[in-house]
């Protein structure tokens, strides 16, 4: 029998790093963590958020992406409508929140939706107004805090560097990814 996998057989996309397709985890507003389960590709639900923490943006992966923290690469994207669990969402990337979690790398890429025209204009984290980026910060600080997270917003370039370099061999063997800080091109 044929084992499918969201992980690794949906396609990153066809113009990553620019654009990647994001699998969709958790729906904006949720206050449940949901994740993939590596072995069966369903969701299963991991906690239940306490107090008035709430996801701000559709939560989910990029497929076929391996980080330190051995999880696909995490992706946040902001869209007008609720994206449901599962879906498949073209993702433009203009940011990442770069986080140490438990002394591992955990980044979140932030991206808009590339269908989304009230979104889509959006080109780089600093083109969007502050709320979108400080809600991400702070519900992310908020959610990871008892592990003492450490983070850093970073623009365009270094998203895309770590999207691209993140891609996992089309055979599905993982390439790990540690990521430097390097100069801006």
């Amino acid at each position: 029998m044929t084992h499918f996998n969201p992980w690794h057989d949906v396609e990153r996309g066809d113009n990553a790093p620019n654009v990647v397709n994001g699998i969709i985890e958790i729906p904006k507003g949720s206050k449940g963590k949901y994740e993939l389960d590596k072995a069966s590709g369903l969701l299963k639900l991991d906690r239940v958020l306490f107090s008035a923490v709430h996801y701000p943006a559709a939560y989910g992966f990029i497929p076929q992406t391996y980080c330190d923290d051995k999880d696909p690469l995490d992706i946040l994207v902001i869209c007008s409508v609720d994206v449901v669990p599962m879906c498949i969402i073209e993702a433009k990337v203009i940011g990442v929140m770069q986080m140490i979690d438990q002394n591992e790398e955990d980044d979140k890429i932030i991206a808009v939706a590339a269908n989304d025209i009230s979104v889509n204009h959006f080109n780089d984290i600093a083109d969007l107004p502050p709320t979108p980026c400080a809600r991400c910060a702070v519900s992310s600080r908020i959610i990871k805090l008892w592990r003492t997270s450490k983070y850093r917003w970073s623009a365009l370039w270094a998203a895309k560097m770590l999207t691209a370099s993140s891609a996992t061999a089309s055979n599905s063997t993982t390439i790990p990814f540690h990521w430097a800080a390097p100069h801006r091109p």
